[in-house]
């Protein structure tokens, strides 16, 4: 048998050899997918870092991350925005060029703070100057980043811009500063005041201040008023109670506010008069917020007034009654002309004018007193514009010296409604007026038409007319038209005004249409269909 020649493998080797390439491959394709699992895990890290960075870069607030030397390894959109920068640019400086040295300084020692003993440090204002050098204000939080073995190594801070905010809160302060300067301004005033001055609830359940004059007007201690807002009322008079009970349940019903009232009160020296306003508080929507009042003591007031009436009613019965009289008296003296000296009728004539302008100036005086203290009362009836007109010239003497014509223009026949004798003595005092300015040998006319509804009655002079300048003297008391003429022609000045007053509590109008140098007309107009005032 012959043998087989060629090299030999021990069968041993051989299968040693093959486990070996074995082991081999396996290592090779763990260590491959190995390397499979962290590139997938890498690609995984970089697609939630930029996720991240993506989410921070929507994020408005600044969101930065430092190192232990103070450099910035990461910032988002928004701080590259405030610096003007890119993330290349800004990342491993320490801060912007743009930003002052002192403030540089400031976030180098709250870095170091949060670096060197691990805390989070709150900064609720700072500034930072945007790359402009507009500056704005920040509300930061810097936190420290711990590595596995517990170190600091890094720090995480979040930067909001709260400008707007700090800005608001500025003119916030400036309004409570302004505020408590008014509210200390407003009690000095207050309390330097002899009125009382309060403010209440709507409702009158609470009274939130009272002025220290409450003491001595009321003579009883605020505190007390400030504890039991009804206090005030156990010195009201009982005869005075129902009509102020009135008067502040319409003021609570009605919810504006406004009322003013005259009452009295029994304090230890006596009875006082006293006058309250009120007036409404509202808040910035317009609802009512408080009741602000004003209390003042009229008793010296009152006295006066008391005084003035006794001397009105003295004069009415005590001066007027006897003119009367004489004035009567003198009349018929001087109708018997025949039977006296021509020198001693003259004088009768002159007394008994004279005695007339100071029936007219009595008159007068009672007059205003009643339109002053809203008691001037009318007699309503139906009238005659013509019958008006005919009466008040018959009461006219023509004068033979300044020979002076008077004419009536009546083209209006409707009836109104109105007190006689107060439109005879509105119209009496606008005829005597023309016929005291107007010129010798001219005319005067009252002419009486309807105009829109309403009857109109005007007197019409040739006289000197009135300048603009003394136009606003008109209609007011005690006033009269300042030129030499007027001065000469004399008068109380109260006519006009007295007219003014008996036309509007008709319901009407009064007025005048003057040209310097062209005379004037003075007018009235009442309603068809009276209304009264």
């Amino acid at each position: 048998m012959a043998k087989k020649t060629g090299s030999k493998t021990p069968a041993g080797k051989a299968n040693g050899a093959g486990k070996l390439d074995g082991r081999a491959d396996k290592k090779l394709d763990e260590l491959q997918r190995r390397i499979a699992e962290l590139e997938a895990e890498a690609k995984s890290y970089r697609d939630r870092l930029l996720m991240y960075e993506q989410l921070l870069d929507s994020v408005r607030d600044m969101v930065f991350v430092k190192n232990g030397e103070s450099q910035i390894i990461f910032a988002n959109k928004a701080m590259c925005d405030l610096y003007g920068m890119s993330q290349e640019q800004i990342r491993g400086i320490v801060d912007s060029a743009v930003n002052p040295q002192e403030y540089t300084n400031q976030y180098l020692v709250d870095d170091a703070y949060v670096m060197d003993t691990g805390n989070t440090l709150v900064i609720p204002e700072e500034p930072v100057t945007r790359y402009d050098g507009l500056v704005r204000m920040f509300e930061t939080i810097k936190s420290p980043v711990r590595d596995a073995s517990g170190k600091v190594h890094l720090m995480v801070g979040i930067s909001r811009d709260i400008t707007d905010r700090a800005l608001l809160e500025e003119d916030r302060k400036r309004a409570e500063k302004a505020l408590g300067d008014t509210e200390r301004l407003f009690r000095q005033m207050a309390e330097s005041m002899r009125d009382v001055f309060w403010m209440a609830t709507p409702d009158f359940q609470s009274f939130v201040y009272v002025s220290p004059a409450y003491e001595t007007c009321w003579g009883r201690p605020c505190k007390e008023l400030l504890q039991d807002p009804h206090s005030w009322w156990s010195v009201v008079l009982p005869a005075d109670r129902p009509e102020l009970t009135r008067k502040f349940e319409d003021l609570i019903k009605a919810g504006d506010g406004n009322f003013s009232h005259e009452f009295r009160i029994m304090r230890p020296d006596g009875v006082r008069w006293i006058w309250v306003r009120t007036f409404p508080i509202f808040n910035e929507h317009g609802d009512l917020m408080r009741i602000g009042g004003i209390t003042q003591d009229i008793t010296e007031r009152k006295d006066v007034e008391r005084r003035v009436n006794e001397f009105n009613s003295m004069v009415s019965h005590e001066l007027r009654t006897p003119l009367t009289s004489i004035r009567a008296a003198l009349g018929l003296i001087e109708g018997e002309q025949t039977k006296g000296p021509a020198e001693t009728m003259d004088l009768i004539h002159i007394a008994r004018i004279e005695s007339d302008r100071m029936t007219r100036l009595i008159n007068d005086l009672l007059d205003i007193k009643k339109i002053e203290s809203d008691k001037l009362e009318l007699k309503m009836e139906q009238l005659a514009p013509l019958e008006i007109v005919e009466a008040v010239l018959s009461s006219q003497r023509v004068t033979t010296e300044s020979n002076i014509a008077m004419r009536a223009d009546v083209s209006a026949n409707d009836r109104f409604m109105g007190d006689r004798d107060r439109i005879i003595q509105v119209l009496t005092n606008l005829l005597a007026n023309a016929l005291k300015f107007s010129p010798k040998n001219s005319e005067v006319v009252i002419g009486v038409s309807c105009v829109d509804g309403n009857i109109r009655f005007a007197v019409t002079d040739h006289g000197p007319g009135i300048s603009e300048g003394e136009q606003e003297k008109l209609f007011v008391p005690f006033q009269q038209v300042d030129s030499s003429d007027s001065r000469a022609k004399g008068g109380t000045g109260l006519g006009l005004a007295i007219s003014k007053a008996i036309v509007i509590k008709h319901g009407g109008r009064i007025g005048f249409d003057t040209k310097s140098g062209a005379g004037s007309t003075f007018w009235f107009e009442l309603p068809i269909r009276q209304t009264l005032r």
